[in-house]
């Protein structure tokens, strides 16, 4: 969350002329209302299953593909990703995924009414649960290679 993956994703399929596509707005358009409306009505559990389904609904395409943050550590979905394409995880510090969401308007379900220290204690425990799944990627791009000429060679390396 807040680790950048819908602004690069969408820079990374412009420069391999290939459709961007984010799992969250595909959410929201399958089950018709927000994910904070799907979180208040349903809870996380199953949301988590529904997004599983909305994730093997894209994963034949030729596309790049933003998830949320929380969609590798659910299901299979991890496993899924690795066999269908080549995984990216960005790495950013705890403190600066702190500042990044402080700033972000978009509405977040997991840390909407949390203040600046009770959000970074969030986001370090949940890097903490998360990081063995998002280790199991394929590239992991710290913010050094977060460029798209970057990325573009560690996908060729990747091949």
């Amino acid at each position: 969350m807040g680790a950048g993956k819908t602004t690069l994703g969408k820079k990374l399929a412009k420069a391999l002329g290939v459709p961007f596509l984010d799992t969250d707005d595909l959410f929201e358009a399958k089950y018709e209302m927000s994910i904070p409306e799907y979180f208040a009505l349903h809870g996380e559990e199953r949301f988590r299953v529904s997004e599983n389904l909305v994730l093997k609904n894209v994963l034949n395409s030729h596309a790049v593909i933003s998830t949320g943050g929380g969609m590798p550590c659910y299901q299979n979905n991890m496993e899924l990703m690795n066999k269908w394409g080549i995984t990216v995880f960005l790495d950013r510090p705890a403190g600066e995924l702190c500042n990044r969401l402080l700033k972000d308007k978009k509405k977040r379900p997991l840390i909407e009414g949390k203040n600046e220290v009770e959000l970074l204690e969030y986001i370090e425990n949940n890097l903490t649960y998360r990081l063995p799944f998002y280790q199991q990627a394929q590239i992991t791009a710290g913010r050094e290679e977060q460029t798209i000429e970057k990325l573009l060679e560690l996908l060729d390396q990747t091949r």
